[in-house]
């Protein structure tokens, strides 16, 4: 308002209307200066006039005012919170009906520590096919350590990135075996005759349409027994012509099979 030391010498403020309790920064300039030798004026304060010289200040009412924020810490130990801080009304408190403090005597401000620890999680199994492509297989998984990856001194993820499970598709074919051939008794019970075999497509059968084995399910071999006595002779004849006749069907069924 006014330098702090003037050269003024009578300072009059006569018809004025003055509220000296709104003029603390007059009165503190007009405690500084040396040259100034008439100081008049009036106050017109608590409902009556009083010379400006005489007034005392000390019976003005005083307004609050707030003091400095004090600040807390920041309510997280790493990423984004808030600072919560306090204030007085006491520089100066309010006195002799003066006012409070006007605003709120709380607040909070945003804080950003350094980023927070994440731990790595695993993401989702990615499935390749069945290694084969039919019967009993294996199946080979893979995931990675992203959902979300480790950061800020996080721990990595416990555990495998790789993996298999079994897996089953439809039966293989599986193509016909010969079983062992079942071997019958001689056809003659002396001499010359025939023997006659079978065997099965059962080792294993034929399934999931595989092939069926490849031949004849049925055979003969010629056999020799002990020579036939003499009163046997005299149906030689008449057994080789039956010996005769059974290679014959021999032949004929083996076409068929």
């Amino acid at each position: 308002m006014f330098d702090r030391v003037t050269p003024l010498n009578i300072f009059l403020l006569n018809n004025n209307p003055l509220s000296c309790c709104t003029m603390h920064d007059f009165f503190e300039w007009k405690s500084n200066q040396t040259r100034l030798r008439l100081f008049r004026g009036t106050c017109h304060d608590f409902n009556r006039t009083t010379d400006i010289e005489s007034f005392d200040l000390s019976k003005c009412p005083v307004d609050g005012q707030w003091g400095s924020w004090s600040t807390g810490p920041c309510s997280v130990t790493c990423g984004q919170g808030s600072i919560n801080r306090n204030r007085s009304c006491d520089s100066p408190p309010a006195s002799k009906n003066g006012t409070d403090c006007i605003g709120s005597s709380t607040d909070s401000l945003s804080c950003t520590l350094a980023g927070c620890p994440v731990d790595g999680q695993w993401g989702s199994w990615s499935i390749g096919p069945c290694s084969v492509t039919c019967g009993q297989g294996l199946i080979n998984r893979n995931r990675t350590c992203d959902s979300p990856p480790a950061s800020n001194n996080g721990t990595e993820c416990i555990g495998s990135s790789t993996d298999s499970l079994s897996c089953t598709l439809v039966g293989c074919p599986v193509d016909g075996q010969w079983g062992s051939w079942s071997t019958g008794h001689c056809s003659v019970t002396c001499g010359h005759g025939m023997r006659y075999r079978n065997r099965s497509c059962d080792s294993p059968p034929a399934s999931n349409n595989g092939t069926d084995c490849i031949g004849c399910s049925i055979d003969s071999l010629s056999c020799t027994l002990a020579r036939c006595p003499k009163s046997y002779r005299k149906y030689g004849k008449k057994a080789g012509s039956w010996i005769r006749k059974t290679r014959k069907w021999k032949r004929i069924t083996s076409r068929y099979y």
